[in-house]
């Protein structure tokens, strides 16, 4: 054990450590002694294997009988360097490291290791690297026996085994079963070019040659001029002809050469120019004397040189993926005025939901979790497991979903964001609940758009990554909230809770609402026909099995069946919903309410049958989705059962009532409709029993939750500070005060703060900032007729404009870097703003 060329089997490990050789200070008898019991280790491991190898790493330092320091340091008794052990169990020993998401993606063997000594890694890849050939290949020794048997000059006898590998070619057995098998011998995309987007203070550039500095000094002594153009300076002088072109199409389609390629068909009218190439596209040029199918070439302004464009698009390479995207879609004629000037930080995050209602423990349902018909478990594929892409709202809608929260919502969600920015690792859960229409699923979209614009802003988050995954019980629920149902994102199968969207007409049982549907559909006057299920039978069985079973298929219940019934009455112009989650992403969910406009039929092609059947059918959904053409399990909509009515709401109800009709169906039937002048009731209405303590553990929860478990927010607000003798002063970065100025006018927080100090507002002098009860005490605006990351405020209530006086105030500028600071004295108290652009000493 452990005398293999790479040390296998490997020793376990809890988890990973990196391990030093025993220093000179050990005793020599003490390395002794580890040595010798790591000689004990590697003959016991093996024995221990055979009997136990699926044991953990504690119970395997008990059969050896040594404790974690022992094996420790008996381990670091045959290092000569440090060593990474990474943890692994006894029965991974002979396991190779390994990355998960690499190992996908290459598709082959990989041994990688961690480098814990530069110098050791350099040394290995150049050994490797620089390695000799151990073995002889078979055309070599032919030719040295030859020459070994003949008595020849030496010049010949080279000369020989020059001609011997000029005449032939050696060729790997692997390269010939590559060729026979007519795989490629390596997978590599086209070509790329890499545009530093560094800033121009860290890039690195090329000088010029030293002829063009010999020339540069005989004119200017002085000049600092010996940076070599690059792409970046390409781009600025492109001609008039390519004005709209931005840099990563002109970097991927264009060829920059110093001299004129060829003397002609030098472009000078402005011709439009074809960009939509794709990139494996390929233009088509004949090797022919037709001037038409030479090369245009284009002249860069001011003499910098010439552009040709390119057969095919490159790939363009950036510092990283956040600036690749600023950049590659820019268009600009001036970095320092256009790009590097602009602030590149993010908006401020904000954005919650509509009005909450207190909820009252005397209307609470006794049972959140109605019942539910009960549905077998079907394997899930892989379609029901995509989730949606995060939706960005553009940021007119953001700031109209921010303007349009109340007070609380306002600060549930400053709350939670805070949670999120200054404790990122720690869980917390919160509980929202209220009737129907008072704002939930408009809250939770309001976080997910906060979080998310805060997320997919940091510097470890991948444009692929999932940061939020907001999840409903129900489909209808689900495409609430923008999210995908608890089934589709935890792959646990599919669900037919939720079977209605906009329906006016409840019922307790099946049978009549079976009744109800069947009658609607006997006096409609529109086209109607049946559509029959066609079952098949699959696997080799007898005929008379085959009979049975489609027999017994067809007496199947719905909840059996996924909703999917043998016969269904199609009838033009009438209400159906969708009645299985298929492909929640699309939009089209469980509940998902339609309309049937047309119905396409087709022969069934059977032996002397020719009976016509519909094939197709077109439905109208109420909301606007891009749908993929598939198949949608239908059912009528006219009436549905009580318990399907959960998650979703209505504008008018019918509610038929019944005996056996409990206290939490009543409230689930009757709180499904936005107003009391929408409900109607048919039936003697029976007052349920009220819900106690005693009897209902929901109840017991909710008076738990309210009078223990209330939300407390991680944030104090200023509208909440109740002692009047404490000043409230509030700083923020507003990021251009022209954009905002609606929005904090009006903001609960920012009305009731004593100093409101703004930076970064991006104001120019004519702009009028006007705060009921504030005055403004001190203004700095954007120097440049462009706006500018510039600027600063600072607003003071009017009550205390006599007791307020600017103690010194200071705005230093140099080129794009600015810092502003600005000192008061109110009451004996000194306030101070500080601030300092991002890139300013």
């Amino acid at each position: 054990m452990y005398k293999n060329l790479f040390n296998y089997p490997l020793p376990p490990m809890r988890d990973r450590k990196i391990l030093l050789p025993l220093s000179n200070d050990v005793d020599e008898q003490e390395k002794l002694k580890a040595r010798k019991l790591w000689s004990e280790i590697k003959e016991q491991t093996e024995v221990i294997a055979k009997n136990h190898e699926d044991c953990s790493f504690d119970e395997y330092l008990a059969y050896l009988n040594v404790d974690e320091q022992s094996y420790f340091q008996a381990l670091r008794s045959k290092l000569k360097r440090p060593t990474v052990f990474l943890g692994r169990n006894l029965n991974e020993r002979r396991v190779n490291a390994y990355n998960r998401e690499m190992l996908i993606l290459w598709e082959a063997h990989m041994d990688i290791q961690l480098v814990v000594s530069p110098y050791g890694c350099v040394k290995y890849i150049v050994s490797y690297v620089s390695k000799s050939q151990k073995g002889m290949s078979k055309l070599l020794k032919e030719v040295a026996d030859k020459v070994a048997k003949g008595d020849e000059p030496t010049i010949k006898k080279l000369r020989k085994i020059v001609n011997a590998f000029l005449n032939n070619c050696e060729i790997s057995a692997q390269e010939i079963a590559l060729h026979v098998l007519g795989i490629p011998m390596s997978k590599s995309s086209i070509g790329t070019i890499y545009i530093n987007s560094c800033p121009p203070d860290q890039r690195v550039f090329l000088k010029k040659g030293k002829k063009e500095l010999e020339k540069i000094c005989e004119m200017d002594p002085n000049s600092t001029d010996i940076q070599e153009t690059g792409m970046i300076e390409h781009y600025i002088e492109r001609p008039d002809i390519l004005e709209s072109t931005c840099l990563a199409d002109f970097a991927a389609l264009y060829k920059y050469s110093k001299t004129h390629p060829h003397k002609k068909n030098v472009s000078t009218d402005e011709t439009e120019i074809d960009l939509e190439i794709n990139d494996d596209e390929i233009i088509a040029e004949k090797n022919c004397d037709d001037e038409s199918n030479k090369k245009v070439v284009y002249e860069l302004k001011n003499n910098s040189g010439f552009l040709t464009k390119r057969n095919k698009r490159l790939v363009i390479q950036f510092r990283n993926y956040k600036e690749g995207e600023l950049w590659k879609l820019s268009v600009f004629d001036n970095i320092e005025v256009d790009l590097l000037e602009e602030d590149e930080e993010n908006e401020e995050e904000s954005t919650v939901a509509p009005q909450f209602k207190i909820l009252d423990l005397n209307e609470t349902p006794s049972d959140f979790q109605l019942e539910i018909p009960h549905t077998e478990k079907i394997i899930t594929t892989a379609e029901s497991m995509r989730f949606p892409l995060p939706n960005i709202l553009p940021e007119s809608e953001f700031l109209s979903l921010i303007k349009s929260l109340n007070k609380k919502q306002r600060k549930c969600l400053l709350s939670l964001t805070n949670l999120v920015k200054t404790n990122p690792s720690e869980p917390f859960y919160h509980f929202l609940s209220g009737g129907a229409g008072v704002g939930k699923s408009t809250l939770i979209n309001a976080i997910k758009q906060v979080l998310e614009r805060f997320w997919i802003h940091q510097p470890s988050n991948k444009p692929e990554d999932i940061n939020i995954l907001a999840v409903a019980p129900t489909g209808k629920a689900a495409i609430g909230i923008n999210g995908t149902t608890i089934d589709s994102a935890f792959g646990f199968g599919f669900n037919v809770k939720d079977k209605l969207h906009k329906v006016t007409t409840l019922y307790y049982c099946n049978a009549d609402v079976d009744a109800f549907n069947n009658l609607f559909l006997a006096v409609s006057p529109n086209e109607k026909i049946v559509s029959r299920a066609l079952d098949s039978c699959s696997g080799t069985k007898s005929r008379a099995t085959i009979t049975y079973m489609l027999s017994q298929a067809q007496k199947l219940q719905h909840k059996k069946t996924q909703n999917m019934q043998y016969l269904l009455k199609l009838c033009v112009e009438t209400k159906y919903i969708v009645s299985h989650n298929i492909a929640v992403p699309d939009g089209i969910s469980n509940g998902s309410p339609c309309i049937l406009k047309k119905v396409i039929y087709g022969q069934l092609c059977e032996k002397n049958s020719r009976e016509r059947i519909p094939i197709r059918a077109y439905v109208q959904f109420e909301k606007d989705s891009t749908v993929s053409p598939s198949m949608r399990i239908l059912t009528y909509s006219n009436a549905q059962t009580i318990h399907c009515s959960q998650s979703c709401t209505y504008d008018n109800i019918l509610v038929f009532l019944n005996k056996t009709l409990s206290r939490k169906l009543l409230y689930t039937a009757c709180s499904r409709v936005t107003s009391l002048t929408g409900l109607y009731i048919s039936g003697i209405y029976k007052k349920p029993v009220k819900a106690t303590l005693e009897n209902d553990p929901s109840l017991r929860e909710m008076t738990r939750m309210r009078n223990e478990a209330q939300l407390q927010f991680s944030l104090i607000f200023p509208e909440d500070v109740k002692n009047k003798d404490n000043m409230v002063v509030l700083f923020h970065n507003v990021r251009s005060l022209n954009l905002h100025f609606e929005n904090i006018s009006c903001y609960p927080t920012f009305i009731a703060s004593d100093i409101i100090m703004l930076a970064e507002t991006w104001s120019k002098p004519e702009d009028k900032y006007d705060i009921n009860n504030f005055t403004i005490i001190f203004r700095t605006d954007c120097k440049s007729p462009k706006r500018k990351a510039f600027g600063t405020l600072v607003y003071v209530k009017n009550y205390l404009l006599p007791h307020v006086k600017i103690l010194f105030q200071n705005e230093s500028i140099s080129g794009t870097n600015h810092f502003t600071v600005v000192a008061l004295i109110i009451f004996n108290k000194t306030v101070m703003m500080v601030y300092k652009s991002p890139k300013a000493e």
